[in-house]
């Protein structure tokens, strides 16, 4: 599944890999220095692209496919180490100035950051990462001028339909959990 869907997503980004020349990166950061040195010489060559919830179930089985063609900057809430050229972002998604500065020079984002379905916490641990991380990811590329993200759904999103009846892309959503209306918000927004 994680190289069927890394192959959609490297689809997706096709444009951004023949624009090679678009990712510059001149910043030093004291806590990341060595990876930011070691990004700079190979990101002429790749252009960048940031993976949110890279420490995530999804991303942890994504992350290798798309580290294939593209220089990764990687942002979780929860430590992750750098491999080849990963520049590595710890940070919470909904705040607001560390999500913009790390859309600084990238050319596309991966937003797979999200409080999942197994959390019974809607108000204060599902609603405010999926809902307002999502709208502050967005917001962060449109103030850098990422022309493309990416966003992760999920086939919940019309999860209480019955299991017999054909859907096609123009299916009115119809959430099966709470989960899946935060996934809706994600998907509205986007379009």
């Amino acid at each position: 599944l994680a190289g069927r869907v890394g192959r959609a997503i490297v689809r997706r980004l096709r444009g951004l890999r023949q624009n090679r020349n678009r990712t510059t990166r001149n910043e030093q950061t004291p806590q990341h220095g060595a990876v930011v040195a070691k990004a700079a010489s190979r990101s002429r060559s790749r252009p960048r692209i940031l993976v949110t919830g890279a420490a995530g179930e999804v991303a942890r089985e994504l992350v290798p496919y798309l580290r294939e063609h593209f220089s990764l900057r990687l942002l979780d809430v929860r430590r992750i180490e750098a491999v080849d050229d990963d520049d590595v972002v710890r940070a919470d998604i909904r705040d607001a100035d560390a999500v913009r500065a790390a859309c600084r020079d990238v050319s596309a984002i991966v937003h797979l950051a999200v409080v999942g379905d197994q959390e019974q916490d809607f108000t204060t641990r599902m609603m405010p990462v999926n809902v307002d991380g999502t709208y502050q990811v967005f917001e962060a590329a449109r103030r850098a001028g990422v022309g493309r993200v990416i966003l992760a759904s999920s086939g919940q999103v019309v999860g209480a339909y019955p299991a017999n009846q054909w859907l096609d892309t123009g299916a009115p959503v119809r959430p099966s959990s709470l989960y899946a209306c935060t996934k809706v918000f994600g998907e509205a927004l986007a379009r």
